[in-house]
């Protein structure tokens, strides 16, 4: 029985990892985990309703464009994806395919198909098909 009590206060004078405990050990308090007085904005998620930041729906265009439009038109907009139905896809990085499209045609496109293109309007609301014109503006190659 002595023997299992010098073990039982071995252990209690170690740390979790079985050392010593380093530098001023004390009990934990609520204190510790409190919100700090000026939380950062970068960290703290936007209110409910909140319009989100041009940055967030870029990034949000380009995930949907990742999920929905790559797998044809390729990650880049070239039409190169691994299922690309034909080799006439067109290339969205060229100046010469958004000199010809209004944003309106480019929408109408995603909403309502054209040629092998499906249809996303039932799937995408307006603010989705917005963002996505405006990823696929964002592929024109700069001269």
């Amino acid at each position: 029985m002595s023997t299992l009590l010098a073990l039982a206060s071995l252990a209690l004078a170690s740390g979790c990892d079985g050392q010593p405990p380093r530098g001023d050990v004390r009990e934990w308090r609520p204190s510790d985990h409190q919100q700090p007085a000026e939380p950062d904005p970068a960290r703290t998620p936007a209110e409910p309703g909140a319009e989100p930041t041009p940055e967030m729906v870029a990034r949000a265009a380009a995930a949907l464009f990742d999920a929905r439009c790559a797998s044809c038109h390729g990650t880049s907009g070239r039409g190169d994806g691994p299922e690309a139905p034909t080799a006439t896809m067109p290339d969205l990085t060229r100046p010469e395919y958004h000199d010809a499209r209004s944003d309106a045609d480019v929408a109408r496109a995603i909403r309502m198909g054209q040629g092998l293109m499906p249809a996303f309007g039932g799937q995408l609301n307006e603010r989705g098909i917005g963002a996505l014109v405006g990823h696929v503006r964002s592929l024109r190659a700069t001269p």
